[in-house]
């Protein structure tokens, strides 16, 4: 399995305005570090949680073969916009939506594959499923998490000053990789 980023998101889930309102920065010197302090929280929190949080984005997860059920890696699931595959004569063709069910209720959201074309080889990376995961606007919870950390790395403050509490804040959103 491998995930390929295909459409990156455009803006920051927290503005730089926000950020800034809270660091209590007046002037725009800093802005590019602050900025840069965002996105690396905004890593954090995905790789705690195991969510899309930077903004809506496009994948393709490639698989080397259909699998009775394909878990998507990235939540929250916003659409399946296709689901390709390589035929014996090494062409890319679609899968039928009637092929297949998107459970996008289960968290993370899953595919079950109900039919495999019988043009279908197999081998390495011959399925594309391409999708599109993220927030529009994040959960409170993670934005007030993400200032926080961008707060303590501005200001450097030492990571034994760091409350535990700020990164079971976003336990609620985890989950836990099937």
């Amino acid at each position: 399995m491998k995930l390929k980023q295909l459409i990156a998101p455009t803006s920051l889930p927290v503005s730089l305005e926000s950020l800034k309102n809270f660091l209590r920065v007046l002037d725009s010197e800093q802005d590019e570090q602050i900025v840069i302090l965002a996105k690396s929280s905004i890593k954090r929190a995905e790789n705690i949680t195991n969510r899309q949080l930077a903004g809506v984005a496009t994948f393709v997860l490639y698989l080397d073969g259909f699998a009775p059920i394909i878990t998507l890696p990235k939540s929250p699931l916003i659409e399946v916009e296709k689901i390709e595959y390589l035929d014996k004569n090494k062409f890319v063709q679609t899968l039928e939506d009637e092929n297949y069910e998107i459970d996008d209720k289960a968290t993370p959201a899953i595919i079950k594959i109900l039919s495999i074309p019988s043009s279908f080889i197999g081998g390495y990376n011959t399925v594309g499923v391409t999708f599109r995961s993220g927030y529009e606007s994040i959960p409170s919870e993670v934005e007030a998490w993400i200032k926080i950390n961008v707060n303590y790395d501005f200001y450097q403050m030492p990571i034994s000053e760091r409350s535990v509490f700020i990164d079971n804040a976003l336990d609620s959103l985890r989950i836990v990789p099937i």
